[in-house]
This record gives structure tokens, sequence and C-alpha cells, in this order.
């Protein structure tokens, strides 16, 4: 096993444990696999350096030249990752994987059938995403509805925008954005991806052949970024 290769292992689990300690390691994984995670790398950690004393008795096989630059690359991102302050999925990522012109199921339809109480106070993005989008839903039914939202603003037009959040499955490899148009003219108080909470209630209007829902604000406020930004 090449220095190399211990280097990048010993690196992994460290930037993991540093992740954990921080209580960030939720900005790239579920939290159901963080316990998993963090014990890996604490096992790597320890164990590591231990073998690499003794590996004289392991059979060591020489990388070629790509390899050898591979590695090096590796061993630079990890490193700058242990100096750069983690940061969570920011609208720039929502504008490579959301696309207002497409069906808003699209990119959703694995969590459409998940059971919502439509009377239940104070629902999340998600779960008006469910209400809203899934198949034969009568929009009707939630003309007028009260709404109290939180996530990051992704401009639309220069008189709407969407009230935005990531859905996580696993990774931020398969994070979704999903979000609600807000009918809202722009003002320079805010910015793409800037959190702001959202009050208002679900208009519908008609747009095509399609009946469709926005929110007309009563309010748009700064908000907080929550310590879990993602839903899951």
């Amino acid at each position: 096993m090449r220095r190399a290769t211990f280097i990048i292992m010993f690196l992994c689990s460290i930037l993991i444990l540093k992740l954990s300690w921080e209580g960030k390691l939720s900005y790239y994984i579920h939290p159901r696999y963080s316990l998993w995670a963090t014990v890996a790398a604490l096992v790597t950690f320890c164990v590591v350096p231990l073998v690499y004393i003794f590996k004289r008795h392991i059979h060591v096989e020489q990388p070629g030249r790509s390899g050898r630059i591979l590695n090096r690359i590796i061993i630079v991102v990890l490193a700058a990752a242990l100096c750069i302050p983690a940061m969570p999925l920011s609208s720039f990522t929502a504008s490579e994987r959301f696309d207002p012109a497409a069906p808003p199921t699209a990119n959703i339809s694995y969590m459409l059938g998940s059971p919502v109480n439509p009377n239940a106070a104070n629902l999340t993005i998600r779960e008006w995403i469910i209400l809203l989008y899934r198949k034969g839903a009568d929009l009707s039914a939630y003309q007028g509805r009260t709404v109290d939202l939180t996530g990051f603003l992704y401009p639309n037009t220069d008189r709407q925008f969407y009230v935005m959040r990531f859905v996580v499955t696993c990774c931020t490899a398969d994070a979704t954005p999903i979000g609600i148009p807000v009918q809202y003219t722009w003002s320079p108080e805010f910015k793409s991806g800037d959190w702001v909470e959202v009050q208002g209630k679900i208009s519908v209007v008609q747009t095509g052949q399609e009946p469709s829902v926005l929110i007309v604000p009563t309010s748009v406020t700064a908000a907080l970024q929550p310590l879990v930004p993602y839903i899951y």
C-alpha cells in the first residue's frame, strides 16, 4: 500500500471527524448515516497510523506517473477542505438542478406518495409540495390557505421568486431543490440565496391550460439559516 493512500485515508478521517464535531456533517450526508461515518472515521484515524508504522510488512506497489499526480491532487483537495469552512448547498447549486419551465413533478415524483395531513398547521415546503403537485390534486381546496415558510430565495422573474429548500435522500449528490413561487416585486434588501421567512396565502392562478399556485405574501422578512438547512 502506498504512502499517499495512507495520507488520503488519514486526511479523510480527520475531515469527517471535524465536520462531525462542528455539527456540519449533515451538510453532506443524511443524518441517519452520521453516526456510522463518524465511527468509521474514528477507527480509521486510530488504525491508519499503526498500519503505516508497520507498512514494511506490506507489499508496496509503485504507482505510475498519472497515479502520483492524482494522489497529490486528492491530498491538496482534502487539505483545502480542512481549512475552508463547511457550507451547505446554495442557490448556485439550485440553478444547476432546478428548471422552472419543467413540470413541477419532474424530480420529486418519488416523494409525492408520502402521506400528509392537509389540515395540519405549519406545513413545511416539502409537505406543501406533496399536497399541491401530487396527481389529481384539487388546487381549489387550498385557495386562501395560510402559509408560513422558511427557505432560501431563488429568483424567477422581477415579480416572482421561489422560496426553496433542498430535499436530501442519501447525500448532497442526490439533493433536489424544491420550492413554491412567491408573488413579489424585487427590492434591494434581498438577493439570490438569502434565507427568508414568507408569510401569506395560497393563490390558484391559471397559467396556460393548467392551474398553478403561488404565494401572495403578507410579509417577506430576512431569516437565519437553519442549523439543518435541508429537508429529509
